[in-house]
């Protein structure tokens, strides 16, 4: 975006260099306008000096843009635009060229015409209508990259309005949600984030009408197990707390093609909102939020809550996890340097770039990024590489750094120098248990290892006398009492050991049974305002609020091991 914006900026300022150029030595040679040094000419009767341009060529360009001849018309444009004699008309020629750029559909180049224009007028619709032609992530990139500041705010609010005049909502919001602005209502002024982008959503209450919910799960299908499940837990939370409450339940068939179809069903039945999908909730979170159906997602695919006001996620994802180990790491053994060693895997690959973005952010530095392939069983070839030297034990006591020629005599009292405090395996208890050996093996023992909610398996104990002190986060804290209980009334119903999943799904139903049952959301929207203002703490996993992208905001649950065991040392629920 960059380059293309340097390239078409450098094209259209070198082609109006050319045509003024040729303006200005049109206008030096034809009134004789002495050059410097030159001798003055003298004449009794000195004529007039002609302007380029004139007050009838305003039509002419106009004609010319109608009739496809864009660069003719730009050019007289142009001559018009910075002709002395028609000065008064220069925000009108300026208009006029933006106008002439919008007819050859160059939005951009179009939006800089206007924008020079309403530096005169004050009035900036026509740059910002000019701005909503262009794709979402390119407004906000030229706004905040080649505006003032002073008139980047009013100029995305008035971007995002006319986005949602067209319809295009999501995107509208989208604006707003960037710059952390009120989103936009046609036709009036800005509302807060309360407020609606088109005024009532199509869903309301009759008096004694039960209200309805709509479950998209993936009841049948590849992912059929972790549908069911879920509804199982559902509709546990249903009947402990459901009250004139109407589930309607569809089956996604775990195709994302067929959730969009029930989206829109379910839009018809007038639900007051969605839990689900569950997987790739993409194109259904786009319906949703055309439709205004507030939607609570059950899954880790990052990025989807933030395109629009009526979406969000209750579900553990890369970032929280991350976020939550990170800050714990920081705050409770000061540590700041930190490597990662990932497998080169989707999963890998996305918990590697979520470290190595959130790490700076929270104060950090990643100083070492090392990948292995999946399956491999010897890590000396990613080790060797983080051993920056050696040191071992002195006579008397204290630490030495070991010479380059004794390295290959070192043993077991020898301790490895690397250049950060905690390294990050985003992996499984699996191949964990065969790469803590190998770093105790080549030295690396002092440094803390921080993982996934993988590693919350009682398997991960097997490499104990190697992991001591390692911690990772999860959702769940399966000691608590109020988990135990959920667990047993779940086997007790015929179901399999609950998980996460169970968890989060009747924690979700059970945070918008606490929406509905306020009395304070009677419409569509204003469950999606309860959504995002809430801060639901009596959960089977961590406490519900969310961000202003509709991202969890909670931290989660750490867990470090301690000799033979897995030990919760940060809860969740205690939080702030």
């Amino acid at each position: 975006m960059m380059n293309r914006l340097k390239q078409r900026r450098s094209q259209t300022v070198l082609f109006f260099l050319i045509i003024v150029l040729s303006i200005g030595f049109q206008g030096c040679f034809s009134t004789h306008i002495p050059w410097p040094f030159a001798p003055a000419q003298q004449s009794s009767h000195p004529t007039p000096a002609p302007c380029p341009g004139n007050a009838q060529d305003f039509s002419r360009a106009r004609a010319l843009a109608g009739n496809g001849q864009y660069k003719q018309a730009l050019t007289l444009a142009s001559q018009l635009a910075h002709s002395p004699c028609l000065s008064h008309r220069r925000p009108e020629a300026l208009m006029l060229i933006g106008d002439i750029y919008m007819a050859w559909g160059r939005p951009l180049d179009a939006f800089y015409f206007y924008l020079d224009a309403s530096e005169f007028t004050g009035n900036q619709a026509e740059a910002a209508n000019a701005l909503s032609a262009l794709p979402t992530s390119d407004i906000i990139y030229v706004v905040t990259r080649t505006v003032p500041h002073r008139i980047q705010p009013g100029l995305l609010n008035l971007t995002a309005q006319i986005k949602a005049e067209k319809g295009l909502y999501d995107q509208a919001a989208q604006i707003a949600r960037h710059m952390g602005m009120p989103e936009p209502v046609p036709g009036s002024g800005p509302l807060s984030r309360a407020g609606n982008i088109t005024g009532q959503p199509p869903y309301d209450n009759p008096p004694g009408t039960p209200r309805r919910i709509g479950v998209l799960l993936p009841l049948t299908g590849y992912y059929q197990s972790g549908g069911q499940r879920a509804l199982s837990a559902i509709r546990m939370a249903m009947a402990d707390l459901g009250r004139d409450i109407e589930l309607v339940v569809m089956d996604t068939q775990s195709s994302p093609a067929k959730a969009v179809e029930e989206v829109q069903q379910l839009d018809q039945r007038q639900v007051c909102c969605i839990i689900g999908p569950m997987v790739k909730p993409g194109p259904a979170a786009q319906q949703a939020q055309l439709s205004q159906i507030p939607m609570v997602m059950l899954s880790q695919t990052p990025s989807i809550p933030e395109t629009g006001r009526f979406l969000f996620r209750n579900f553990i994802t890369p970032e929280t996890q991350i976020r939550t180990a990170v800050n714990y790491a920081m705050s409770a053994y000061g540590y700041r340097n930190f490597a990662v060693m990932y497998p080169k895997d989707k999963y890998g690959n996305v918990f590697m770039q979520t470290f190595t973005t959130l790490v700076p952010e929270l104060g950090g530095k990643v100083t070492d990024i090392r990948s292995y392939k999946p399956g491999q069983v010897d890590f000396a070839g990613q080790i060797k590489p983080m051993i920056k030297g050696y040191r071992t034990k002195g006579k008397d006591g204290k630490m030495l750094t070991v010479s380059n020629a004794n390295k290959e005599k070192r043993n077991k009292l020898y301790r490895a120098i690397t250049n950060f405090d905690a390294l990050f395996i985003p992996d499984s208890p699996k191949t964990v248990a065969m790469i803590a050996p190998q770093l105790k093996y080549h030295g690396i023992g002092s440094v803390m290892l921080m993982g996934t909610n993988l590693w919350h398996s009682d398997s991960l104990l097997s490499a104990a006398p190697y992991i001591q002190g390692a911690i990772f986060t999860n959702g769940l804290d399966p000691q608590r009492e109020k988990v135990k209980r959920f667990c047993e009334q779940y086997i007790k119903k015929g179901q399999k050991p609950a998980g996460y999943i169970e968890a989060a799904a009747y924690d979700s139903m059970a945070a918008i049974l606490s929406i509905l049952q306020s009395g304070q959301a009677m419409s569509r929207h204003q469950v999606a305002d309860g959504l995002q203002s809430i801060n639901y703490r009596n959960c089977l996993t961590c406490p519900i609020r969310f961000d202003a992208r509709g991202e969890p905001s909670s931290p989660l649950n750490v867990f470090q091991i301690k000799g033979d065991e897995i030990v919760l040392v940060r809860s969740c629920t205690n939080a702030n």
